[in-house]
């Protein structure tokens, strides 16, 4: 069994944290012998970066990262690649919200690209332990990409997703990640196609995969896993999709799911 866990709004706390008593679960369930790993919009070497920093590198062994783009097998050290957003995708989008006042955050595993190093773009590259570049574009919008964010204040929210809702595209998905942010990554690249594709590769059916997830970044891996579990903070759509609603993140929900369980299972 192997069980996906998103990061912000999950299983870390809303100081962006793992706690003492979720790291004590978490170490529970992979000596029970479930395999355990992080699907989130963040880079796999951030992910990586984290878990060793929050003592969890010897228990999570798989990354679905930057929304499905990119996946790792941390044990073994096999890394697989998903479609990224082409030059052309990445053209429209920036014209679409050049005009809005909104912030256009293109990030890879190493590096976060935007025109100025705002607040948004600063906590990008603090979070996720990325190198900052200053750019105009000129460059950047001639390549494919991983991951695109737009940022913005949560009171403009409505306002871009109207913006949002006029691209359309056959290679493109975006998804509201949080009241600031919409993330854009191929069409392909979707946290539900990442783990189609490491359920693939590592021989397991989706159907011994559970996804926990709280946003809508997190619909598609709900709909795909065997067994879909949303936090009690999650939108509405992420909870419509639940088999189980968990105790929100701001009372440890995840490790109260993996102690309930482990008392269950014996």
């Amino acid at each position: 069994m192997i069980w996906m866990f998103d990061l912000d709004g999950t299983l870390l706390s809303p100081d962006v944290l793992v706690t003492g008593r979720t790291r004590k679960a978490l170490h529970m369930a992979h000596d029970a012998g479930i395999r355990l790993g992080i699907a989130t919009g963040r880079p796999v070497s951030t992910v990586e970066k984290m878990m060793k920093k929050w003592g969890l590198d010897d228990v999570v062994e798989l990354v679905v990262g930057m929304n499905g783009s990119h996946v790792k097998d941390l044990k073994t050290g096999q890394f697989w690649q998903n479609e990224w957003i082409p030059a052309a995708a990445m053209q429209q989008l920036y014209e679409k919200f050049k005009d809005s006042g909104a912030e256009f955050i293109i990030s890879d595993e190493n590096y976060v690209y935007n025109n100025a190093f705002t607040s948004h773009a600063k906590w990008i590259q603090e979070s996720d332990m990325l190198t900052y570049v200053e750019t105009d574009y000129t460059e950047e919008l001639k390549k494919d990409w991983p991951k695109l964010a737009i940022s913005f204040m949560p009171e403009e929210l409505e306002e871009m997703v109207a913006i949002h809702n006029t691209v359309h595209r056959d290679d493109l998905i975006g998804n509201v990640a949080s009241k600031w942010t919409i993330e854009y990554t191929h069409a392909n690249a979707s946290k539900g196609k990442g783990i189609e594709l490491l359920a693939k590769e590592e021989g397991v059916s989706l159907d011994e995969v559970w996804a926990f997830g709280d946003a809508d970044n997190d619909l598609s891996m709900l709909k795909v896993c065997g067994k879909a579990l949303v936090m009690a903070n999650g939108t509405d759509n992420a909870k419509a999709l639940a088999d189980e609603i968990l105790p929100p993140n701001t009372e440890d929900g995840i490790a109260q799911f993996i102690e309930k369980y482990l008392k269950e299972d014996k």
